[in-house]
This record gives structure tokens, C-alpha cells and sequence, in this order.
């Protein structure tokens, strides 16, 4: 374990799920959260049934699962051996800068109580000049989620927001208490909005997210899930859409999602190209929709802020990210964006 020269020092844990990663992945990813400042940092590294199993030296702890249970399988197996008062996740194709830990957690605790996770500034890697990966999660009326500023030009653009929806978990910082206030990641999407359902459930009940502008990271985006390919990414986000709708949203909310996926899906079967996806999404979340309903009686117990709270942290946003490439798309819409943005923070170009 890796101390920081005050004993003082907060003690972190930095969860990181791989499956069947290239090694040299594994030990940028590693090698980066080892130079982390004014932290206490302790290594967990989750194996998700890969292969041939994978360690690393640079880890303190390794968990190896008999089986891939997903994204949120392996990120809550990390938690519960952790011993951490904070918790980071951090993907295993993503870079964290030397203060992101020190500046999460200081931000976190110069908030309040009430604040249970922290967003750092996600950028795109490899890429010329600084493109945004992301600023926090956000969901649209349609149970659409992205993340905020994705494929943009960085231009200070989001570094006044101070409260986001919730933390994409390429990059996030939470209180290890958070996932007792909240409750675990939901192991039911395998693969894909299982940070949108956290972030959903935490911001409906009370709990705060914050943006911090100055802890960076570089996350080359998708490189640990490319392998999925994209008709099973599809199927995979239509029916976690669903299922995450169904799960945290107000009745007349996931009732409305589920009418307008019906409708879009009919007009899909007639004239789409991939009806055999669509058809595997909608029969994976009819199928998984009985246990979301259960879910959501309890979890709509604990909401004290009703569904137009949380989609309004996506009003005027557009991801410009190629879904093929996991790239920046469309440079002059992005820059327009961008510079919009900029002008209602009242920001100087």
C-alpha cells in the first residue's frame, strides 16, 4: 500500500474491474493510481473471469470471479474487500492525474453531509487538443443517457457546474458510506446503465454528486467493452434503458418510456435494419421488467425529488461521440455547442 507522507491522510480504495484486458492496460491504469497524492491508496483489482487470470503487482488486493457477471458484479465484489473510507471506480482503459483522488475527496467534504460522490473531468484519450468524455451522467424524458459535454471541445465550458446528475463510473470518488445510503450497484444490467441507475437512485433520494472541474482523468472510451460489439451494445443499452426506467422513474414517467419505445420500436420492425436486436432488447427487458417493478416499490419510497428534477441536468445537450468508433464526431456542431455553453455560464471566451 502506498502512503501519502501524513498519516492523516485519507484512505482510499481504487476499484478496477478487467476482462481479458491487454497487460500493458492493466499497468498504465495501475501505475497512474499509484502516483496519487495526499492519499492512503489501496489497489483493488477485480478479475472478471477472464481467460487466463490476471494479476499485477501494482494491485494490493485481487479478487478472481468464477464467473463474468458483468460490470456491476466485479465494481461490488471490489467494495465489499475494500477497506477504504473512499472508494474510487476507475476503468482499467482510464488514466487518473497524480491530485484526482486528493481533489474528489477534498470537494466532497467541503460540500456537506449530504454529498456522496464526486465527478472529475473525464477527457477523451489520444485524441488532439482536449475532447470531453465526460462531466456527470444525464438523462433525457425518453430514458436517453449520456454523458454531459460528451464529444466536446473543452472550454472551461462546465467548470461552474458544482451539482451533476451522478458520476460516470470510468472515473468517479464516493464515501464508502454512499453505497449504504444508496444501495450497491444493480448487477441486473450486466453491461451499461448501471451508473445511470445508481446516479438515478441517488439524486431522487437526496444525495448530492459534485462536479470538480480540476481533478482530471483521460479515459480511452470503450477500449475495455469494444470487444462486445456493437449489436450487443445495442441490444444491451435498449433494454437497460427500459429496465433502469422502470426500476427508479415515476410510474407515469417509465409508462410514458416504455409507449415511446413501443412506438419506436414498432416503426423499427417494419422498416429497421437490425430487427433481430431490437427484438432480443425488448423480450430481455419484458423478461427482467418483473423484478424492476419490485425494485421500484422501494426505491420510489425513498425519492423526495420527483423525475423533472433529474432530466433537467440534460436541457440543451447533445453527445457528439460516434457509437462505431467511441470517437469525437462532428468537430463544428461540438466547438458551436461548446462556445454556447460558455456564453450561459457567462464565462470569457
Amino acid at each position: 500500500m502506498t502512503r501519502s507522507t501524513s498519516d492523516s491522510a485519507p484512505r482510499t480504495s481504487a476499484v478496477v474491474v478487467v476482462f481479458n484486458p491487454p497487460p500493458d492496460r492493466v499497468t498504465r491504469c495501475l501505475t497512474a493510481l499509484r502516483a496519487s497524492t495526499s492519499t492512503v491508496l489501496e489497489i483493488v483489482l477485480v478479475d472478471n473471469a477472464s481467460d487466463t487470470p490476471v494479476t499485477s503487482d501494482l494491485a494490493d488486493r485481487t479478487v478472481r470471479r468464477a464467473r463474468n457477471g458483468g460490470f456491476a458484479a466485479g465494481v461490488n465484489d471490489g467494495i465489499r474487500v475494500a477497506t477504504g473510507d473512499w472508494i474510487a471506480i476507475v476503468n482499467d482503459d482510464a488514466i487518473v492525474q497524480p491530485e484526482l483522488m486528493e481533489r474528489c475527496i477534498h470537494a466532497i467534504r467541503s460540500t456537506g453531509d449530504h454529498v456522496v460522490a464526486a465527478a472529475p473531468k473525464v477527457l477523451f484519450a489520444g485524441t488532439e487538443g482536449d475532447f470531453i468524455d465526460s462531466c456527470g451522467l444525464v438523462i433525457r424524458p425518453s430514458g436517453e443517457a449520456f454523458s454531459a459535454g460528451a464529444g466536446q471541445p473543452d472550454l472551461g465550458q462546465f467548470d461552474r457546474d458544482r451539482v451533476v446528475l451522478g458520476p460516470c463510473l470510468s472515473v468517479a470518488v464516493f464515501r464508502r458510506e454512499a453505497f449504504q445510503r444508496v444501495g450497491m450497484l444493480d448487477e441486473r444490467y450486466f453491461l451499461y446503465y448501471e451508473d445511470v441507475d445508481w446516479a438515478l437512485r441517488s439524486y431522487l433520494s437526496g444525495h448530492t454528486t459534485v462536479f470538480v472541474p480540476d481533478a482530471v482523468a483521460h479515459h480511452e472510451h470503450a477500449a475495455s467493452t469494444r470487444s462486445v460489439g456493437e449489436r450487443r451494445r445495442f441490444r444491451m443499452v435498449q433494454r437497460n434503458l427500459l429496465l433502469c426506467a422502470t426500476a427508479n422513474l415515476s410510474a407515469a414517467g417509465a409508462a410514458r418510456i416504455w409507449a415511446s419505445r413501443g412506438v419506436a420500436a414498432g416503426k423499427a420492425l417494419v422498416k429497421g435494419p437490425d430487427r433481430a436486436s431490437l427484438l432480443a432488447a425488448l423480450g430481455g427487458a419484458l423478461l427482467k421488467a418483473p423484478s424492476a417493478v419490485w425494485t421500484r416499490r422501494r426505491r420510489r419510497g425513498a425519492a423526495v425529488l420527483p423525475d423533472a428534477a433529474a432530466f433537467a441536468f440534460a436541457e440543451g445537450l447533445t453527445p457528439f461521440v460516434d457509437t462505431a468508433t467511441y470517437r469525437p464526431t462532428d468537430l463544428a456542431a461540438a466547438t458551436r455547442a461548446a462556445h454556447a455553453r460558455r456564453d450561459r455560464a457567462g464565462l470569457d471566451r
